[in-house]
């Protein structure tokens, strides 16, 4: 299953380019992200491999992180180009360097953060995955719908497909920075208040 799932992945990286399937938004290709669903399944199934690796990669840390600034710049790159090629806003998700990146962000995050568990100690997947699921599409909208205002008036624009390329970089690292961060902030707040069951929590 773990292949045939990356199979789909895979396909939603090349489908911008050959433009096989439309792409409206991120939520319209949820198949897409299932590879990551099995893989996180498989990944606990064979903690003790996943360590070992762990424990390698950190012997070679500053080759890891050349390669994730590479893959940084590349993710630039790509999200440019399929912007003014294609007309495919910078935050779709199934972008080739995009998931790569992700990857590599979570095998950064392991190694730094905590040697002892799967994942970095401020994290807890199985009581916040659900909530930040729903929070980040709803904290997207609203920092997206404040971006475009402020863009409307500063450079006259009517839809997201206006919006000057030289700007495209900056929106997308200071708006992932207030979703993600902020998504999170939100669901541990959330976590451990009376209203926990507005994110999944009993």
């Amino acid at each position: 299953m773990l292949f045939t799932t990356l199979s789909i992945t895979v396909f939603w990286g090349i489908n911008p380019y050959i433009k096989l399937l439309p792409i409206s938004e991120h939520t319209s290709t949820l198949l897409g992200y299932s590879f990551y669903v099995f893989l996180g399944y498989y990944l606990e199934s064979n903690i003790e491999l996943f360590f070992k690796i762990l424990i390698h990669l950190k012997k070679y840390l500053v080759i890891y992180l050349l390669i994730f600034f590479t893959i940084i710049f590349f993710n630039y790159l790509e999200s440019k180009y399929l912007y003014e090629n294609t007309n495919i806003f910078p935050f779709y998700n199934l972008k080739f360097s995009t998931q790569i990146l992700a990857l590599l962000t979570f095998g950064l995050m392991c190694v730094l953060m905590n040697e002892k568990s799967m994942y970095p100690k401020v994290a807890n997947p199985k009581t916040e995955t659900v909530g930040i699921y729903f929070t980040h599409g709803l904290l997207l909208y609203f920092v997206y719908f404040g971006f475009f205002t402020i863009l409307i008036f500063i450079f006259d624009i009517k839809g997201k497909e206006e919006i000057p390329p030289k700007i495209v970089l900056p929106l997308i690292i200071f708006s992932s920075i207030l979703v993600y961060f902020g998504s999170w902030f939100i669901v541990k707040k959330l976590s451990n208040s009376k209203y926990s069951f507005l994110i999944g929590i009993k």
